[in-house]
């Protein structure tokens, strides 16, 4: 396939244009404005430009700043280049060209790009009307204006190729003719009408487009005035396709054009007797008119003949039954016999394997009277790959050019496979493009290795001695066997199964686009294929080879009749390319098969070709930058390009050599050592690739920089009951581990290298510890997973490991966050995770915290505990994937005049350190909404864990304090602590400050993360502990504290208990042990210490933050500040450097453990202790932070509800959901209610059950509907149904919808269900339905399924219709737990707006002008209230507030009756806010508890009131300017409240079923 640019023949018109009319022109034709008058061709080359900024120069003008002239070697003529270089998402660059007004002319230039991304030129006139919009796309494609409409076309283009643009264009007629070139191949062409009809063209520009970023080189600008032209004539013709494929019987219109002498393009037409195509053999192709004709299975010329110009057409014919390729490509040579005579052996140092080799030689010598030289592995080979015959003997673990080839995926031997006395013979053709074939001896062990030894001998001389013929089998050891479908060796049976299941999976290949079943049909397909493919490679199975060929052929068949929908279809966003690379090496070792004939080949050829040019156009390649730390989403489709193109290059194309380099620079540019994700399931991506890729590419550097921060940055993640701690986007428990996604092999890789038994002991404790059933993908494949070394290990010696340690920041994550804007964390002072550790037995205990609120999915939980587990129980957690804010971690939470903007990015690190067994740290969240946090975390034991949390008040405000703790099991308050119980094993969390105690409980997180795919086995809850501090006035300066400790016991056992003795010291006791933890600096006789917290033990003194010590007659001085610790028996002490733990790496990526850097020893005695124990404890007058009753009031108005509400009903089973509407249009209200079981029971004003009803599972909601003019109740149910209920109360139908269920998020089964009038009020309505996993139904007024939708991304929150743009048709906006909320309309949703978490709530907002459209407001789990509106048809966001915490309540509405509706919000951070129309905040106010729902109204007399339902059964009603009329707290929690107009009616709903009426 030739793709080589001759730029002598590009130029060849340019110059003939020139000399005809070089006597005409009287000056240079250098591009100015002042000297291009009356020139018919303006030729800018950039050669007499000055280097540097453009703008000015030669009249260019509104350049951009970095818009420069430079030089570069493949410039289309010269030297010079202009260059554009976009590097913002958020700003367009370009430059503009204007010349004097052109009627008739054409303009040429030519654009090369660095990376998809979108680039274009413009042909306008200085009023700024557009003619043409001509360009490149970020898809790879190009767009342009086929008269008023945009257009993309099928053509694409490449990143570091240059492309000729040329625009031919008419003002008289307003036609303009397109043409697009690569190189000198017509790849486009295209006649339009103008854009907006002007009558001259006088300014030319380029702009890139503000979402993508890219460098763009232009040169050879040429602009011509074909009415000042001479008129020329055709001096080439170009045709169109220049190769064509064809089926015997199928024809085919071929374009041809003349290319004039004075550069304009002209098609030409066939009616013209000077023009003909011509067959060279007609029994292949003939032809007709301008048609090409299939004949006969073949190759031949057909050439398009004019005058005595000619251009050649390739044609190849193939069968009726064949798919031809889209792309001709000749397969590679495949010399599939291995020469004997110049084999070399290379087998491993070991004695005894190396020993193998020499017996083989031995053999051939003796047999065949040839002697090959057995050699040993090499380092160097491994690096550079390697030519002429091999055979290589070994595997992973003891063969390095074995562990290239192994990294490549063109063999697999390791520890797993080929097993227990197994071996693998394997034929790879060429494996380096070098010449010459290696033979694979792949054996796990030495019996397997001799055995293959004695198969390779038996081929030999089955195939006369002279060559090794091609081989593809195995002989495999149970214990890899049990990896492989059907144990490696399926029966007759099984194999039609699987061709059966091959033909049903490309059966629903269909040739859409924007269609994601379809798309993720062909990505199942592709997937298959890496599957099949490998089973065959790793057995040698006819059977699994004729599923991989079936499956191959039919995804070759449907891309090269479909290549544009199958590209679509590719890259549709769900894609990751996971299975590129896979399915590239299987191919280039298995395409020797006898399966594959040469027409197989060419099409499967294409096929990949296709596949690894959309793979070039992954949108996450596209946008990342050439350097900077990578993430999940770049670093899998960048792995699967470097591998294509590798494959590629082998075919001299240009285009996969820039698809390897696309690919390398995503690896070669990562500035991280780790990854740019921030959680435990996600953060072992990029480090599980990069070994791939080092492996692959003979690169060890990545493995020696990357892998041991890596591992232990894992295993610092991994508790000691065999799970993963949580942080950032996690997944349910159980559903991934150290065993999932292939990140097992980070863990496999650093035991072989490292020889730590810490590695492998704490992977195998995924399956052997508490949690054996957790879901291990890992385990069901152990195949390629860097198995080095057999499995087994013993527990570590703990006393080789520090019982803390944190990682240090990633610096290319540093790098990133502070190129975004100023960082108050120094570098050095950053660190990624931190844990603690007391030992690796099920019972010890495991505390972690995060350094990060940043990273690729940006969950601000910095400085919060990620998990605490002990005794064999996890009692704190991080585990959530969408969920993302302060509010959803272990740490504090500030809500500052009433606002609470993101977290800080990153944590700093004061101490770290294992000090003598006692593990200690601090860390900060400096500028924290008005504070800086320091949170103290000290354990002696691991029994207990002393948590300080310091906020020190920067700015004067009104503060609201929570300290968050997410916890599993049932949960208590006593006095002055939480006890949550898990099955005889209880956590305590004594809280030793002012702070009140909450607690409330998550129903649906609880069912996906813990009982949704492994059940967590004991516990049956998952309590929220909040430790609150109500608003108040704080000044800077100011301090307050939040003081725990925290511990655990089985039933029997002693327990940790503690008392704050003063305002600086706790007192904690263990049985008979005791510990006294001191704040701030000592000033006792006998011991002075200006450190920041102080431990005394029995045993031990320790002093953290400390410069100065002054005991036993000495005073130690300190550079910095360090941690003191003395051991009190003996006076010994010791100073170590106070982050002694945060650990760093030398070159070669070991740990560097610091030392202690002072050391003595002091005058001490017991007497001493004693008195600097009593002194420090000594007892406080001062009581302000004693803990207060509990079952506060609400400034001492706490209203006993039954003095203004009665009871009225009591359902006999818990409420989950409420809802009002007018059933009986009598114009008053009726209160619905649904239950835990099902039932739904419907009250009047009055609370009499007008009827009840039962539906089936749990109610998530249930709301009235209007359905064409009838009221409608819909009960939406957790079992995945929806239940129409008419006015009195009979069922008019029911639906079951699919159990699409999605894992995380909150929601479970259906949703919300809503009317809508898509057609206009005059049709007939539809039923639009919710679910958790982004399922969208529409039905019709009977509940019959029209269709479905999925929606981007997760479960539905909520969602409203109404008339939003005014066209007569309600559309709808649809709140999704993720990050977009959707936008329908006619009948299709689609994503709309920018992104958020957590779209909660949605509102339509009635404006008060009569006739003007609604709008929608939108509240999301991230503090955000949206406004936003439908305008001209496109969606506006018209303002946003800060909520101050999760968005819970919207309601609208003229409630002080002042004309001008107004937003009531209630949100998570006790906040309930009053908004005018254009987002003012009217007022607002601080509850008691997290504000679930509001209302209001304005009574008859006039008075304006509002209502709020809070947490722990809190009711308040408020006056117009929302101060408290009145608080009630109910005995149970508000499961919801219903409110009539005027208040006439007011039902408040109790969890435990109890409804209530206002008297």
């Amino acid at each position: 396939m030739e793709r080589k640019l001759n730029r002598d023949s590009i130029q060849t018109l340019g110059m003939i244009a020139m000399i005809a009319m070089l006597m005409l022109m009287l000056t240079s034709f250098a591009a100015t404005q002042e000297t291009h008058a009356e020139t018919p061709e303006i030729i800018i080359d950039f050669e007499d430009y000055e280097l540097g900024p453009v703008q000015g120069q030669h009249g260019w003008f509104g350049a951009s700043e970095k818009v420069n002239i430079i030089e570069i070697d493949d410039a289309i003529s010269g030297t010079q280049v202009m260059e554009i270089v976009d590097d913002s998402t958020t700003a367009a660059m370009g430059a503009r060209y204007s010349f004097d007004p052109i009627v008739k002319g054409s303009i040429e230039w030519w654009v090369k790009a660095d990376r998809y991304g979108r680039f274009v030129g413009l042909l306008e006139n200085t009023s700024g009307d557009r003619v043409e919009w001509l360009g490149m796309r970020a898809d790879g494609t190009f767009e342009y204006y086929n008269g008023t409409v945009r257009e993309y076309t099928s053509a694409t283009y490449q990143p570091g190729k240059w492309y000729r643009f040329l625009v031919d264009f008419d003002s008289e007629n307003y036609t303009k003719n397109i043409y697009i070139f690569e190189g000198d191949k017509l790849i486009f062409w295209k006649e339009t009408a103008y854009f907006v009809q002007i009558d001259q063209i006088d300014l030319f520009r380029f702009a890139t487009i503000s979402n993508t970023v890219g460098v763009y080189h232009i040169d050879d600008i040429r602009i011509r005035n074909a009415e000042l032209l001479p008129p020329g004539t055709i001096n080439e013709l170009l045709v169109q396709p220049e190769q064509l494929n064809l089926r015997i019987g199928q024809s085919e219109a071929v374009e041809v054009l003349g290319a004039y002498t004075n550069g304009s393009i002209q098609p030409l037409s066939f009616e013209d007797s000077g023009l003909a195509l011509v067959s060279e053999n007609e029994e292949i192709a003939e032809t007709a008119g301008d048609r090409i004709v299939g004949r006969s299975a073949g190759m031949t010329v057909v050439k398009a003949v004019y005058g005595q110009l000619e251009a050649g057409i390739q044609v190849q014919v193939f069968n009726p039954d064949d798919i031809p390729p889209y792309v001709n490509i000749t397969p590679r040579q495949l010399e599939r016999e291995t020469d004997l005579y110049n084999l070399v052996i290379v087998a491993p140092s070991d004695p005894e394997w190396h020993q193998l080799g020499q017996s083989f030689a031995d053999w051939l010598e003796t047999n065949y009277q040839m002697r090959p030289e057995v050699m040993e592995p090499s380092d160097a080979l491994f690096e550079e790959g390697w030519s002429g015959d091999v055979l290589l003997i070994g595997n992973l673990g003891n063969n390095i050019q074995m562990a290239r080839l192994y990294g490549m995926r063109l063999a697999y031997a390791d520890a797993v496979y080929p097993g227990e006395n197994g071996y693998k013979l394997q034929t790879v053709v060429d494996p380096f493009d070098l010449g010459g074939n290696t033979v694979v001896l792949g054996a796990s062990d030495l019996t397997g290795a001799q055995l293959g030894l004695d198969k390779l001998k038996e081929r030999i001389d089955q195939s006369g001695g002279t060559s090794v013929p091609w081989l593809a089998e195995a002989e495999l050891g149970e214990d890899a066997a049990q990896y492989l479908t059907y144990n490696g060796n399926p029966s007759e049976s099984q194999v039609e199964t699987m061709l059966r299941n091959a033909d049903a999976w490309l059966d629903r290949l269909k040739p859409t686009t924007n269609n994601e079943t379809d798309a993720q049909n062909l990505h199942y397909v592709f997937n298959r294929i890496g599957l099949y493919g490998e089973l065959y490679q790793l057995t040698g199975h006819e059977g699994f080879g004729q599923v991989y060929y079936k499956l191959l052929k039919g995804y070759a068949n449907f891309v090269n009749m479909y290549p544009h929908q199958a590209q679509t279809q590719l890259n549709e966003r769900a894609n990751m390319w996971t299975e590129g690379e896979k399915v590239i090496a299987n191919w280039t070792v298995m395409e020797a098969s006898e399966l594959f004939s040469e027409i197989d080949r060419r099409q499967i050829l294409s096929a990949l070709y296709l596949t690894y040019e959309a793979n070039s156009r992954d949108n996450y390649i596209a946008g990342a930058p050439p350097t900077g730390p990578r993430w999940n989403h770049q670093i899998f489709p960048a792995f699967s390009l470097a591998m294509g193109g590798r494959y590629f290059e082998r075919f001299d194309l240009p285009e996969a050599s820039t698809w390897k380099q696309m690919g390398d620079q995503i690896f070669i540019g990562n500035t991280s050592n780790i990854s740019l994700d921030e959680g435990s399931d996600y953060l072992m991506h990029v480090p599980m690739t990069n070994i791939e890729y080092g492996f692959a590419t003979g690169n060890l550097d990545f493995i020696h920089r990357t892998l041991r921060p890596s591992a232990d940055l894992q295993i610092q993640l991994m508790d000691n009951l065999g799970a993963m701690s949580g942080g950032g986007d996690t997944y349910p428990f159980g559903y991934s581990n150290a065993y999932s996604w292939g990140h097992s092999q980070v863990l496999h890789a650093a035991s072989w290298f490292f020889e730590d038994p810490i590695y492998q002991f704490l992977l195998e404790r995924t399956y052997n510890g508490v949690f054996p059933g957790q879901r291990m993908t890992d385990l069901n494949n152990q195949i390629h997973r860097y198995i080095a070394l057999p499995p087994g290990s013993e527990m570590p010696d703990e006393a080789n490991y520090p019982r803390v340690t944190a990682s240090k920041m990633d610096e290319g994550v540093y790098a990133d966050l502070a190129a975004s804007g100023s960082l108050e964390v120094d570098f050095e002072d950053a660190f990624h995770k931190l844990a603690f550790r007391f030992g690796f037995g099920l019972d010890d205990s495991y505390l972690s915290l995060d350094g990060l609120s940043a990273g690729a999915h940006g969950h601000q939980d910095g400085n919060t505990i990620l998990e605490y587990s002990a005794n064999q129980r996890i009692f704190l957690t991080d585990r959530d994937y969408i969920e993302d804010m302060p509010q959803h971690h272990n740490g504090i939470v500030i809500v500052k005049d009433g606002l609470q903007p993101d977290k800080p990015p990153l944590v700093e690190v004061e101490w770290v350190g294992d000090v003598e067994g006692t593990a200690i740290s601090r860390s900060r969240v400096p500028s924290y909404n008005g504070t800086d946090w320091d949170r103290t975390i000290v354990s002696p034991t691991g029994s207990f864990y002393f948590i300080l949390d310091e906020l020190t008040i920067k700015e004067d405000g009104d503060y609201l304090l929570q300290n968050l703790w997410q916890s599993l099991g049932d949960a208590s308050i006593r006095q002055d602590m939480f006890e949550v119980e898990q099955q005889g094993v209880t956590m305590r969390l004594q809280s030793l400050d002012e702070s009140e105690l909450r607690i409330h409980e998550r129903y649906g997180h609880f069912m996906k993360y813990w009982k949704g795919e492994y059940k967590y086995p004991f516990a049956d809850a998952e309590p929220i502990l909040s430790e609150v501090k109500p608003e108040a006035f704080y000044q800077a300066g100011d301090r307050s504290v939040f003081i725990n400790v925290l511990s655990s016991y089985k039933n029997g056992e002693l327990s940790v208990t503690a008392r704050r003795v003063n305002e600086n010291a706790v007192s904690i006791r263990e049985g008979r042990k005791g510990w006294l933890a001191v704040t701030g600096a000592l000033h006792a006789e006998h011991f002075k210490s200006n450190g920041k917290f102080h431990l005394l033990g029995e045993d031990q003194l320790l002093s953290a933050g400390a410069t100065e010590i002054i005991a036993g007659g000495e005073t130690l001085t300190f550079e910095q500040p360090i941690i003191f610790v003395m051991d009190v028996p003996s006076g010994e002490w010791r100073a170590y450097h106070a982050r002694k733990d945060l650990v760093e790496y030398d070159e070669d990526g070991n740990p560097i453990r610091q030392a202690h850097v002072d050391s003595g020893t002091l005058t001490w005695s017991e007497l001493k202790t004693k008195q600097l124990y009593i002194e420090a404890a000594k007892s406080s007058p001062k009581k302000d932070w004693e803990k207060p009753k509990q079952g506060r009031t609400e400034n001492g108005q706490n209203t006993n509800p039954m003095q203004d509400f009665r009871r009225v009903h009591h359902a006999a089973e818990q409420i989950t959901a409420t809802g009002t509407g007018d059933l009986n249009g009598d114009g008053i209200l009726e209160f619905l209610i649904g239950g835990k079981d099902g039932l739904v029971e419907v009250l009047d004003d009055q609370g009499n059950v007008l009827w009840n009803f039962q539906a089936m599972g749990r109610i998530n909601e249930v709301t009235v509907q209007d359905l064409a003019g009838e009221p409608v109740v819909f009960a939406a149910t957790e079992d995945w149904m929806v239940h129409a209920i008419d006015a009195e109360g009979n069922e008019k139908w029911r639906q079951t919808f699919p159990q699409n269920k999605e894992r995380k998020g909150n929601l479970l089964g259906i949703t919300s269900v809503r009317t809508a009038y898509l057609d206009g009020k005059e049709a007939d309505p539809y039923v639009i339905v919710g679910t958790q996993f982004r399922y969208i139904y529409k039905l019709d007024m009977n509940g019959n399924i029209l269709d479905h939708h999925m929606l981007y991304y997760y479960g539905i929150e909520d969602m409203e219709f109404a008339d939003f743009d005014g066209d007569g048709k309600e559309e709808g906006f649809i709140g999704l737990e993720y990050s977009r909320y959707n936008y329908w309309n006619d009948h299709t949703p689609a994503n709309a707006g920018t992104s958020s978490r957590g779209w909660k709530v949605v509102d339509v907002f009635v404006p008060a002008q009569e006739g003007q459209p609604p709008a929608a407001l939108l509240g999301t789990k991230k503090h955000q209230l949206r406004f936003v509106q439908v305008r001209s048809g496109a969606i506006t966001e018209v303002w946003e507030r800060n909520a101050g915490g999760e968005v819970n309540d919207i309601r609208n509405g003229d409630f002080d009756g002042d004309g001008v509706p107004e937003i009531l919000l209630g949100s998570d951070g006790f906040q309930f806010h009053v908004y005018d129309p254009n987002g003012t905040l009217l007022k607002r106010v601080t509850l008691d508890d997290r504000v679930h729902q509001v209302g209001g109204w304005t009574s008859e007399s006039g008075e304006t009131h509002y209502v709020a339902a809070i947490g722990n059964g809190g009711f308040y009603l408020l006056d117009m300017n929302l101060e408290t009329e009145h608080f009630y707290r109910f005995s149970e929690n508000i499961a919801g409240v219903g409110i009539g107009e005027n208040n006439a009616e007011l039902w408040i709903a109790l969890e435990n079923g109890e409804v209530f009426v206002r008297k």
